[in-house]
This record gives structure tokens, C-alpha cells and sequence, in this order.
């Protein structure tokens, strides 16, 4: 028995091929299914010595290559679980961020805060006022704010007009503006507010001074033309080089603050108490305040177009006023003392147009063209 080798039978081979086959086709299905199938071998009866060595090196084999396909599992499945856990991290966040802006918003559309329903609001107020309540604009010292709305909605339906039909097919349009209008419509370069340029409509020149009563007086003499020529050199610059020197910059504003200290030395406290006194004080500071926000715009600004005098309106007519301001890209400021008048007739002339043009009708279209004759 020691040294003799018995034979293995024919059918157990045959066995073990077709447990090992059996085993095999199980893990291509299990792959594919996503399951992990265990091999089990059958027993074996009527063992010999060398029978018991082939059957325990088929379930070494067998056990090995279940480790293996088990462990590859465990490492897909590991792998699946992070893709996930990272796209659940992504989710998580956007889905934050999500309810925060929806519940921004609702709180904002409960308490009427949401900038569109603000935007929303205010233009239907603006139009409510200019189609219905137009006296109360009429009523306002400051109407500028209502000039400019209707400047942005009569930019387009204006030009259609003039293009296709002519300025005759709306004779609002061609309503003059008188020399004495024109001096008292002023102007403004659209800048930061407290900063703007201002100018007549028909001079175009910024820093222009209209010295109130205040500051008319004898002590402010020489301080005004000091002021005036210190502007005059700085408008000579930037039209000579395009930018302020150092030496006019410093004259100007030494010249400003020597007209703020001067303004507090001839305006003594004791005297401000007269209501007169007072008003007179008070027109000059304000007056002097903003002169100073517009030398620091002129300083700072790189548009050399506000100093050549090129935004100087030289039309008549209400559509010629519509081209000018929407191509110069400007604005109506506010009026000055004792031009409210102006003010108030422009925006009924302006609200004239509206009407017509835009609050009733669209826009005329263009003549239809005829057809050429057949040959």
C-alpha cells in the first residue's frame, strides 16, 4: 500500500471537471447579476490516498479563486459606495443652497423686499403718476426724476417715428424750445450722486459757476475769481493732455477751501439766527459742498467729452432734444432756482409725446413700398 499509486477512476475526474465547470459558469452569472455565488464541491465516497490529495487541491482551488472574486466584489461595492457617498456631498450642498435662495426669496416676496417686485413697483407707480396724476409731477420743485422716465420710454417709439413716417406724422415732436428754456434746462453727466457734472443745456460747459446771493458779497471777490481761474487752467489741461497737473489740482482745491473758511468767517454763528441770514448761509454752503464733489468728478473723470463743449444741444424742436440726450448719453438734472417754470413745461411736453405715441398707439409703420410693374 505505502509505495503503490492506485488509479484514479475514470468517473471522478469526470466529476470533478463538471463541479469545476458547473462552478465556473456560476461565477460568469453572478458577475453579471451583481450576486456572488459560493462553489461547493460534492463529496467524495470510495476515497484512496491519491484521490484525497486531488479532491483537497480542487477545494484549495476552489476556496482561492472564491477569495478572490469575493474580495473583487468587496472592492466594487466599496468603490459604488463612495461614487455615491461623494454625489450624496454634492447633492447635499446644492440642495442647501437651493432652500436658502427659496426661502430668500419668499421671505423677501412676504415682506415685498425682492428687487423685481421693487423694480415692478416703482415702474408701475411711475407710469400710474405720469398717465393719471400728472398734475401732482407739475406740483414738484424737482421733476427731473419724471423728465428721465419719459426720456427712456420715448427714446425707441421717437426714433421709429422720425425714420419711418417723419416727425410730421406727431406734431408734438416738433414743439420748439425757446433761448430762454434752453438756459435754464440743466443738465448731468450721469456720474455717482453727489458727484455729477452738471451743465446748461445749451453751453455744455461744466463747473460753471452760478454764485448765490451768499457768496456774491464784496469779501468773496477775490476768492471767486481765484476759484474761476484755477477752474479755467484745469479745464486747459485736461483738453491739452488729457489729464489735471498737480500744480492746478492743489490751486482749485486751496481755492475751494479758502471759499468754505471765508463762508464761515463772514456767517458768524450769532448771525445765522436771523431766518434771512440763515437761508442766505445755508444756500452758500450747499452750493459750495457741491462744488466740491464736482471738481473731485472732473479730477477723477477719464471722459474728455463733458470738457470740449460737445454735449452742447444745438436743435430746437422736442425730438431733436431725444436725440441728443439718448446719443450723448446724459441726463436731466435737477432745476435750478427759478427754473421750475421750464421744468414743468418740458415734462408736459414730454408727457404730450407719451401719450400719443406710446400710452395710446404704438408706433406707425413704414409705408409699404409698391410693387414694380409687370413687364
Amino acid at each position: 500500500m505505502g509505495g503503490q499509486t492506485r488509479r484514479v477512476p475514470p468517473w471522478m475526474g469526470v466529476c470533478i471537471g463538471l463541479c469545476v465547470t458547473i462552478g465556473s459558469s456560476g461565477r460568469s452569472q453572478a458577475q453579471m447579476t451583481g450576486t456572488h455565488e459560493h462553489i461547493f464541491l460534492p463529496p467524495a465516497y470510495g476515497a484512496t490516498p491519491l484521490s484525497t490529495v486531488i479532491e483537497a487541491q480542487a477545494r484549495h482551488i476552489a476556496a482561492q479563486g472564491d477569495f478572490l472574486e469575493s474580495a473583487a466584489i468587496a472592492r466594487r461595492i466599496h468603490a459604488d459606495a463612495y461614487a455615491l457617498e461623494l454625489q450624496n456631498a454634492v447633492e447635499e450642498v446644492r440642495v442647501y443652497f437651493e432652500r436658502r435662495r427659496m426661502n430668500r426669496e419668499a421671505v423677501l416676496e412676504e415682506m415685498g423686499n425682492r428687487p423685481d417686485i421693487i423694480r415692478d413697483r416703482a415702474e408701475k407707480a411711475m407710469k400710474l403718476l405720469i398717465e393719471r396724476d400728472f398734475p401732482y409731477v407739475l406740483k414738484q420743485a424737482d421733476p427731473s426724476a419724471e423728465l428721465n422716465w419719459l426720456l427712456a420710454k420715448l427714446v425707441g417709439p421717437t426714433m421709429a417715428v422720425q425714420y419711418m413716417v417723419g416727425s410730421e406724422a406727431l406734431p408734438e415732436l416738433n414743439a420748439r424750445l425757446t433761448d430762454d428754456a434752453k438756459q435754464q434746462i440743466w443738465l448731468t453727466d450721469g456720474g455717482p450722486a453727489g458727484s455729477r457734472l452738471e451743465f446748461r443745456l445749451s453751453e455744455g460747459k461744466v463747473l460753471e459757476t452760478q454764485w448765490p446771493t451768499g457768496l456774491r458779497r464784496e469779501q468773496f471777490t477775490l476768492l471767486r475769481s481765484e476759484f474761476e481761474a484755477a477752474r479755467d487752467q484745469l479745464l486747459k489741461d485736461l483738453k491739452a493732455s488729457g489729464q489735471v497737473g498737480d500744480p492746478t489740482r492743489d490751486r482749485l482745491i486751496m481755492a475751494l477751501d479758502r471759499l468754505l473758511v471765508a463762508l464761515e468767517d463772514v456767517f458768524p454763528p450769532e448771525e445765522r439766527s436771523t431766518p434771512s441770514v440763515f437761508l442766505e448761509y445755508n444756500a452758500a454752503k450747499y452750493y459750495l459742498r457741491s462744488l466740491v464733489s464736482q471738481v473731485n468728478r472732473a479730477i477723477s473723470t477719464n471722459d474728455l467729452s463733458v470738457f470740449t463743449g460737445s454735449l452742447r444741444f444745438q436743435g430746437d424742436t422736442i425730438s431733436e432734444l431725444i436725440r441728443h440726450m439718448s446719443q450723448a448719453g446724459i441726463a436731466f438734472s435737477a432745476p435750478k432756482p427759478g427754473g421750475e417754470r421750464v421744468y414743468a413745461n418740458l415734462a408736459t411736453a414730454l408727457r404730450n409725446v407719451y401719450v400719443k405715441l406710446v400710452s395710446e398707439r404704438p408706433p406707425p409703420a413704414a409705408p409699404a413700398v409698391p410693387a414694380p410693374p409687370k413687364k
